[in-house]
């Protein structure tokens, strides 16, 4: 048998930094390089856009929560906006700040495929998300 004083403690302090609801989003970052991102290849349809499914899987283990649950495929929907030449792709964390101001989510829950290998360097997308979510301090 394990000791969970740690993890109660840290879930104590979580629920009262925190307001919990019942909302939570999975979102799945850009698949690319942000910073040798050509918009010719994206509006060509080159780039990878693979669905979230691992997301997908985790939404359905939890379904029976009594959770809200949302995915937000940030690659995707970044591509769409290039593709419709709407939108500048440095801008994408705008894309998340957009779906943020009509949700509420308690638990924000992240996944990415990327060719990265370094997670540490600043334009990394995960490292990117991490750090602009982090500044709101209204998401665990």
């Amino acid at each position: 048998m394990t000791d969970n004083k740690k993890l109660s403690d840290y879930t104590a302090i979580l629920r009262s930094k925190y307001q919990l609801n019942n909302e939570v989003l999975l979102v799945q970052t850009p698949q690319f390089m942000i910073d040798s991102f050509n918009l010719e290849v994206a509006r060509n349809r080159g780039c990878y856009a693979y669905p979230p499914t691992g997301l997908q899987c985790i939404k359905k283990s939890l379904s029976d929560r009594k959770l809200n649950i949302d995915i937000l495929d940030l690659n995707y929907q970044l591509l769409k906006r290039v593709i419709n030449n709407s939108f500048n792709y440095l801008d994408w964390l705008d894309i998340l700040d957009e779906y943020l101001e009509g949700h509420n989510p308690s638990i924000i829950g992240v996944t990415c495929i990327s060719i990265y290998t370094n997670v540490f360097k600043t334009a990394h997308p995960l490292t990117s998300f991490l750090r602009h979510l982090s500044k709101k301090e209204s998401h665990i």
